[in-house]
Formats: structure tokens, C-alpha cells, sequence
């Protein structure tokens, strides 16, 4: 008779009594971990090949590495959550993280070519935030608008309290 190995033996037992969904959130967290996981072997990795660059084109590597793991990170958290607000939120990310690529990338224009190069990474970053931010509100109508006004209320405010006299000073 072969013996089941002792630590899959206890992630059986722990898994048993999951119900579905549990066993699915089990899931889902593990593929979470697996694709953070991964992120980071690809971001170590771009970073060795990074170190053996030299000037401007190293921190420029090294920008786009950062950017990849940050775009897969946030990427691996919208899946696991896998609600609008979490997509919005990893599309984000991802803007923030080009716009950091981008300034590194404007810094190694010419002094003229760089003010340009700026901004025009900002109003990248912008139109897709902006972007995001639309399809969170068009595929969340449940939410009620921001711009609702609720009336004040009806009674009277009450007048201010008036202080206590101060005690009498003693001899």
C-alpha cells in the first residue's frame, strides 16, 4: 500500500469540509498567489538582464520592469476580486505605471523635446483613467449618482447652550 505524502494529506483534510464557493475562494486565492509569484520571477528576471546595461538604457530597463510587475500585479488582484471597481482599479495601476515608464523614457530626449514628451505621457495617464473610470460607471448602474442633494431637515435649529457663570473666586 503506498502512503499519501503527510503534507498532502492535511491540504486534503483541510479542503474537505470547504463548501463550494469556499473551495472556489480557496482557488482563486491560490491562482492569485500563483500569478503574483510568477510576476515576481519575470520582474527578478528582467531586472538581472537590466544590471548588465549601462546608462540611460539601464534605468530605462529597469523602468519597464518595475511597470510589468506593477501592471501584473494589478492585474492578478482585479482577477481575484473580480468586481468593476477592482478592474477600474488594476486599469489604474497599469496608467500609473506606463506614466512612470513614460517619464523615464521622455528623460532621455533632448532638453526641448522633453517639456512635449511629459506631457503628453500625462494626458495618456489622464484619458485612460478617465477611460477606466467610465466603463466602472457604465457597467455599475446600482450605484446611486454622487450629485444627489438631500434636503436639509425641517425643525428649527436649537440655540447655542450659554456657559456656566464662573464660580466666585475665594478670599
Amino acid at each position: 500500500m503506498r502512503s499519501i505524502p503527510w503534507m498532502a494529506a492535511v491540504a486534503i483534510l483541510a479542503l474537505a469540509p470547504l463548501s463550494g464557493t469556499q473551495a472556489a475562494a480557496a482557488a482563486d486565492k491560490a491562482g492569485q498567489r500563483k500569478a503574483l509569484a510568477e510576476a515576481v520571477n519575470v520582474y527578478n528576471e528582467a531586472r538581472a538582464h537590466c544590471r548588465t546595461l549601462h546608462g540611460q538604457e539601464r534605468r530605462v530597463c529597469f523602468a519597464e520592469a518595475r511597470a510589468t510587475y506593477r501592471k501584473a500585479e494589478a492585474q492578478a488582484v482585479a482577477e481575484y476580486r473580480d468586481t468593476p471597481r477592482a478592474h477600474m482599479n488594476a486599469e489604474i495601476d497599469a496608467a500609473s505605471a506606463e506614466l512612470a515608464l513614460a517619464r523615464t523614457r521622455c528623460a532621455t530626449k533632448p532638453a526641448g523635446e522633453r517639456a512635449a514628451c511629459r506631457k503628453a505621457a500625462k494626458e495618456a495617464q489622464q484619458q485612460a483613467v478617465a477611460e477606466a473610470v467610465r466603463k466602472e460607471r457604465a457597467t455599475s448602474p446600482d450605484q446611486a449618482p454622487a450629485t444627489k442633494l438631500v434636503s436639509p431637515p425641517s425643525t428649527p435649529p436649537t440655540p447655542p447652550l450659554r456657559a456656566a457663570a464662573p464660580a466666585p473666586a475665594k478670599p
